[in-house]
């Protein structure tokens, strides 16, 4: 299923359900269906078409979250970048992606509006502005009626990652492998419909990107802080009733210090997982004894194949990195940084060497955007 349809048959299953949540706006599925539709629609008069790239630079808000979804819409290729990267990075990303639309927030206006000049790309400012065509101008457009018709194969998603190499190298990503990376992680972490997220982590991650993602596919509500927080993180999770928090462990590490933390009702809070780097067993035991979730888990992967293993008995095995996911085999083999080492090459239980996992998974990328030697 390609993800503007999947969007569709959400919005249809329960059209009142609460879906995204910015600060004062509040959505659900059938009012934001046609705020994204009316986007889809304003885009292709831009002339975003099957294919092309949207390079969207900005921190979390409703405004990108649509875009996300838009482009879904029109078979086109959402593709965020890092607000915070620098003028040159931002230079290689438009002339490496050349994106037909370029979204931007003030996060990243004084990087890039010196370099727009040289780039032939419709300009959509988030913000509203005196000058120039900004976002809220999308949304006065009539909704389109249909799909643009993507296949499993068709790009959906671009994230751009530097790797070991230092430069941002394009991580193109198909709506198959976006749908069952989606599937995954609501699989793996047990999630139910209706959930309510936390959407702190950035949609330019792939963290950020799939939290959005899963909300949408399980009617669940998107709770967009552009920012973290940790006292405003607590104040939200107790007021909103937050079911699900997927952080990195630095997030956790902050709330769990906060001077509210024990005036604070955290009894909503169901599942709990961690990625984007490991977390001390000292950490994961105050979680477990401060949030008390039903599912904590620590979820291992990368951008370009997604999941790789995932641990949802830390209170038993701390520090664990659990079993492969549904999708994939992971082996433990010899580690040589200087030669490639191949899958027959498995250690035996105790020896230490390096995590391979399968590009067979079905939430695995084909291989970097102009990069065929990487």
């Amino acid at each position: 299923m390609d993800l503007g349809n999947a969007f569709d048959v959400a919005a249809a299953r329960q059209p009142s359900s609460l879906a995204f949540v910015d600060g004062g706006l509040r959505r659900d599925f059938e009012s934001w269906q046609l705020d994204i539709r009316r986007v889809a629609r304003g885009l292709s008069k831009l002339g975003l078409r099957k294919g092309d790239r949207l390079l969207c630079i900005s921190s979390n808000s409703y405004e990108m979250a649509t875009l996300y979804w838009a482009c879904h819409m029109l078979a086109a290729i959402f593709t965020p970048f890092n607000w915070r990267a620098t003028a040159e990075d931002i230079k290689f990303v438009l002339e490496d992606s050349r994106p037909k639309v370029v979204a931007y927030d003030h996060t990243a206006g004084p990087r890039i509006e010196p370099l727009m000049e040289k780039i032939d790309a419709s300009v959509v400012r988030i913000e509203k502005t005196e000058t120039g065509f900004n976002f809220n101008e999308l949304l006065h457009e009539k909704p389109i009626s249909g799909l643009c018709g993507a296949t499993d194969n068709d790009i959906c998603l671009m994230l751009y990652t530097s790797g070991t190499t230092g430069r941002p190298k394009g991580v193109p990503r198909s709506h198959l492998a976006e749908y069952t990376a989606g599937v995954s992680v609501i699989a793996h972490l047990r999630y139910k419909f209706g959930d309510a997220a936390l959407g702190v982590m950035p949609m330019f991650h792939t963290m950020g990107v799939r939290i959005l993602l899963c909300a949408g596919m399980i009617n669940g509500a998107f709770f967009n802080m552009p920012s973290f927080d940790a006292e405003t993180a607590l104040a939200l999770i107790e007021k909103e009733k937050i079911n699900t928090l997927f952080l990195v462990p630095t997030m956790f590490h902050d709330m769990l210090i906060e001077d509210d933390l024990d005036s604070t009702d955290m009894s909503s809070v169901r599942n709990v997982a961690y990625a984007g780097m490991s977390m001390t067993s000292e950490l994961e035991r105050r979680c477990i004894e401060k949030i008390q979730p039903e599912i904590f888990a620590n979820y291992y992967g990368s951008s370009e194949i997604f999941t790789f293993t995932f641990c949802d008995h830390l209170d038993q095995k701390p520090g664990c990195a659990g079993w492969p996911g549904l999708n994939q085999g992971v082996k433990v083999v010899r580690a040589d940084c200087e030669n490639l080492v191949g899958p027959e090459e498995v250690l035996k239980p105790g020896e230490i060497g390096e995590v391979i996992a399968t590009m067979k998974s079905p939430e695995a990328f084909s291989g970097y955007w102009n990069r065929p030697d990487a």
